[in-house]
């Protein structure tokens, strides 16, 4: 991606919890255990000080995860979880969000009954209209081909547009 000039940056992004860690998704989905708070420490990295070899990669790549795990010791040895925060360094910004007003939790609880709507009338459809039942199990089949022969169909689609370039 860097010989075609695809890519300028890359973010470095470490999550942490101040309240209940959370462990993994199934915390969240099957537990019920969503994060009181939740802290991004978002770090924007131009890609030339990315080394260009594969070694030099590898030894940068270390380095930033000994780095992310400094950061997030220094995060929970903090004793007192209000107290928790990311090290803020020159020039950086602090979003907080906790303090919204009641027009964004009408937006938010308004979007949140609109998509209910939306997932409800498309579950009752695919399961009475048998032309989306058709469509669905024709797109399922051919999921399936494309992930067997191709490991995706974004692998499919590179393949398929390096052959048209090579042409």
């Amino acid at each position: 991606m860097r010989e075609k000039d695809y890519i300028d940056y890359i973010y470095d992004i470490t999550i942490a919890y101040p309240y209940n860690i959370v462990q993994s998704e199934v915390d969240l989905v099957l537990k019920g255990s969503a994060p009181k708070e939740v802290h991004f420490h978002v770090k924007k990295i131009p890609i030339g000080q990315v080394p260009l070899s594969d070694s030099d990669v590898q030894k940068w790549l270390n380095d930033r995860w000994l780095i992310k795990e400094q950061v997030l010791h220094n995060f929970y040895s903090e004793e007192q979880p209000i107290n928790r925060q990311f090290p803020i360094e020159r020039g950086d910004g602090v979003w907080r969000s906790w303090k919204e007003s009641k027009l964004h939790i009408f937006v938010k609880i308004t979007a949140l009954m609109f998509w209910y709507t939306v997932i409800s009338a498309c579950i009752y459809h695919i399961w009475f209209v048998r032309s989306l039942q058709i469509g669905f199990s024709y797109f399922f089949i051919v999921s399936f081909i494309l992930n067997l022969g191709y490991g995706g169909i974004d692998k499919f689609i590179i393949q398929s547009w390096q052959k048209s370039v090579r042409n």
